[in-house]
């Protein structure tokens, strides 16, 4: 299994090119109902790069986006099928878009700022997160892009990102891993695309299936 993960930008030069070139007229006026402004540039500028890649991995990217009860979105073909696996996020300046053949898959980028650190792990994360966020920022936001891709890959959204349960304790950089309180196999990414920048990326797997992360 590959699972293609790319990143851009909202504010350079070159991103208003991607958006006048893949956004469709189903993403403007998806986008044009966000109230703010930055609002309404990230979700066009995520959904332009989404259909920019799904052209150069699946040669098409005229998908319908739906989205089931809880929010999550997934692609529907002209013939009424259920297309490729779609995750998208965005924070601050930056929008980020995974996509896989098929599975759970989640995708969350988020820009570091000064926070409480000490003070939100107590509030989200569980025991043993709590122990790795005490490190510092770059631990912290680890530990957050990785519970919030596989959030957003169950379908849970927030409630489970923040649940004050431990959920990806332990599990490695880049590779499959089980939870050992469920019995799921997932595979996991994190990557720093910027020096305040982390990007995580979560997908449920069968066992032993092997996946390689391509990055854009």
């Amino acid at each position: 299994m590959i699972v293609t993960i790319a990143s851009c930008r909202i504010s350079l030069p070159e991103t208003r090119n991607l958006v006048a070139r893949w956004a469709s007229y189903e993403d403007r006026t998806h986008a044009a109902r966000r109230k703010q402004k930055a609002a309404q540039a990230a979700s066009l500028t995520a959904r332009a790069l989404m259909r920019s890649v799904l052209v150069e991995v699946w040669g098409q990217g005229d998908f319908e986006v739906e989205a089931d009860h809880g929010g999550k979105p997934w692609l529907r073909t002209a013939d009424g099928d259920r297309g490729p696996s779609i995750s998208l996020s965005h924070s601050g300046d930056w929008v980020a878009v995974a996509t896989a053949e098929q599975g759970a898959l989640g995708i969350d980028i988020e820009s570091h700022r000064p926070r409480n650190f000490k003070k939100l792990s107590a509030y989200a994360f569980g025991l043993q997160e709590q122990k790795v966020a005490a490190e510092g920022a770059d631990a912290f936001y680890r530990l957050w892009v990785l519970r919030e891709a596989r959030s957003k890959a169950t379908g849970a959204g927030i409630a489970e990102a923040a649940n004050g349960q431990d959920q990806v304790a332990g599990c490695p950089e880049l590779g499959n891993w089980v939870d050992p309180a469920k019995g799921e196999f997932w595979h996991f990414a994190h990557r720093r695309p910027a020096i305040d920048l982390s990007l995580g990326v979560a997908i449920k797997v069968p066992a032993d299936q092997a996946v390689t992360m391509r990055f854009l």
